[in-house]
Formats: C-alpha cells, sequence, structure tokens
C-alpha cells in the first residue's frame, strides 16, 4: 500500500550540478521515451517514475491527471522533473482537485540544479 503524499519517511537526496558536457538537449529527451511521464489515460493510478525531462511537461501533466481524479503515485527513483512534479502535485491537490497523490515505500526523490536543454 502507498504511503500519504507527504509521509514523514520521503527521501529526497541532491545530485550534483549537471556539467555542461552531460546537459541534454531536445531531441536526446525526444530519443529516450523514459525522460517523459508516461501515458496513463486508460487507467486510474498514474505511476510517476525515471529520470525526469521537462518541468513544465512533468508539472502539466501532473494538474491534468489530478484534474480527471485518477490518483499519481510516485514511486522509484524519480528525477528532477518527477520530482518537481510531485511537488507541484502535492501543492495542486492541496487546493482541492478530485484527484490523489501517493508515494509509494521506498520511493527516492533526486534534485539538481536546473538547467536549460542544449540547442
Amino acid at each position: 500500500m502507498a504511503a500519504p503524499a507527504l509521509a514523514a519517511g520521503v527521501a529526497v537526496r541532491q545530485l550534483p550540478d549537471t556539467l555542461a558536457a552531460d546537459q541534454m538537449s531536445r531531441a536526446d529527451l525526444l530519443a529516450h521515451k523514459g525522460y517523459y511521464p508516461q501515458s496513463c489515460a486508460d487507467r486510474r493510478v498514474c505511476t510517476f517514475t525515471g529520470p525526469g525531462g521537462e518541468v513544465w511537461v512533468w508539472q502539466g501533466y501532473a494538474r491534468a491527471m489530478l484534474m480527471e481524479g485518477k490518483t499519481l503515485l510516485f514511486k522509484g527513483k524519480c528525477q528532477s522533473a518527477c520530482y518537481l512534479a510531485y511537488l507541484e502535485a502535492v501543492k495542486f491537490d492541496a487546493k482541492g482537485s478530485p484527484g490523489r497523490v501517493e508515494v509509494a515505500p521506498g520511493t527516492v526523490f533526486y534534485n539538481h540544479k536546473p538547467y536549460l536543454l542544449r540547442q
């Protein structure tokens, strides 16, 4: 069973700054589906996990799924944009969305200093 969204055991780890040589472009993100939230259009529970990606996409998808009354389940390694989507979802859900936000046991959120995508 998943823990409540604001459970005391939520782990957040800070990643080192991303070196310029390792910063990604939009093409890099598009080449790997894991950098975008997994579609859950046909399910009641949306699983959020992954290496992150474009923050606005993750946050917007989280808000849209909450408005549809879905449960957002954050689990596993939830990095950068996934973590920021969690923070946005909790804030958005607190305003009375029809959905719910949950965090699976053992989930670890990772944060890093943001950067603009390379051209």
